[in-house]
């Protein structure tokens, strides 16, 4: 695979994650608890995550990701400390991952839900992704 589509193809796998995370997040502010549903829909998500990392498995957003979907998915909160400190390995200035560290460490709220910037982001990425794909499609 092609480091171009293999890119395209782990923020893709991002994006379904995060998709999944923002669900999580939306029931946990609601309900204050996770249940059965949120903890397959992290499991699910990071089925998804798992997948980007292996593709790229040093890439600091998609550990965020994982270690996120760890912390408030799964109640995972050493792991996804452990995740996120790995991230700040490999971007040591990423102020999302800063603060999600605090927070776990602090033992206060769960992490913080990915930025309205990166909701946007994802959107983004997810609108590129489609753009490939229908080029390639039509390449054919």
């Amino acid at each position: 695979m092609e480091d171009a589509e293999a890119r395209a193809k782990a923020n893709q796998l991002n994006l379904q994650a995060g998709q999944r995370y923002i669900r999580i997040n939306a029931h946990i502010k609601v309900y204050r608890s996770r249940n059965a549903e949120t903890e397959q829909l992290a499991r699910n998500g990071i089925e998804f995550i798992e997948s980007a990392l292996k593709l790229f498995p040093n890439d600091p957003n998609y550990l965020n990701t994982y270690a996120l979907l760890l912390a408030d998915g799964l109640g995972q909160r050493e792991l996804a400390l452990e995740v996120f400190e790995r991230a700040t390995q490999f971007d040591p200035d990423n102020i999302q991952i800063r603060q999600n560290i605090r927070d776990l460490q602090a033992g206060g709220p769960a992490p913080r839900a990915l930025s309205a910037g990166a909701v946007v982001a994802i959107f983004a990425a997810l609108a590129v992704i489609a753009i490939i794909v229908i080029a390639m499609v039509l390449k054919q």
